[in-house]
């Protein structure tokens, strides 16, 4: 069986920092809806049954989404700055920063970030590896890191406003502004 048209097609898409962006901008959207729904139930009193519950899926869903997007996002701009990689190599330089998933860093190598924005990266960050999805991480250093003052793992109201900035920063860095 011959793959070589699905090969030209995965590297099409692996080259294009609009494809990329497309997929940022899809699980953003779908963060979105996540928050609306956490703003909705965030008056109501944590001790009426299923609120807290509620809470934390809206906000692990919306933080670990807001990292998906971020690292799709980042991966973008890095294709629109480096057009000369090959796929193989821009994976293999990704896979370098946590297995891929490291947008703390790698946002480093496309582009300088405010501590602000760098806190809400990593914390992101270990939502995608992790926080979003288990309980734990597989390491329990992993686990002592994420609890430090520093890395704590939380919403701030502050978070949308924050990565909503930084997203058209970044999307605008693409060459293309999203809505």
């Amino acid at each position: 069986m011959d793959c070589s048209s699905e090969e030209r097609i995965f590297e099409l898409f692996g080259q294009s920092p609009l494809a990329w962006l497309e997929q940022a901008d899809c699980l953003r959207m779908s963060a979105e809806l996540v928050l609306a729904k956490f703003v909705e139930i965030h008056p109501l009193p944590q001790v009426l049954p299923g609120v807290r519950v509620q809470m934390l899926a809206f906000m692990d869903s919306y933080m670990l989404l807001m990292g998906l997007s971020f690292e799709n996002l980042i991966k973008g701009v890095h294709i629109s700055k480096t057009p000369d990689l090959s796929t193989e190599q821009r994976m293999k330089k990704w896979g370098k920063h946590r297995g891929g998933h490291g947008i703390s860093t790698l946002i480093k190598v496309v582009d300088s970030v405010t501590s602000e924005e760098e806190s809400i990266l990593k914390r992101l960050e270990e939502y995608v590896l992790w926080a979003g999805r288990y309980p734990i991480p597989v390491k329990v250093d992993q686990y002592c890191r994420s609890i430090k003052p520093e890395n704590r793992l939380f919403f701030t109201t502050r978070d949308p406003v924050l990565c909503d900035k930084l997203f058209k920063r970044l999307s605008a860095m693409i060459g293309t502004t999203t809505q």
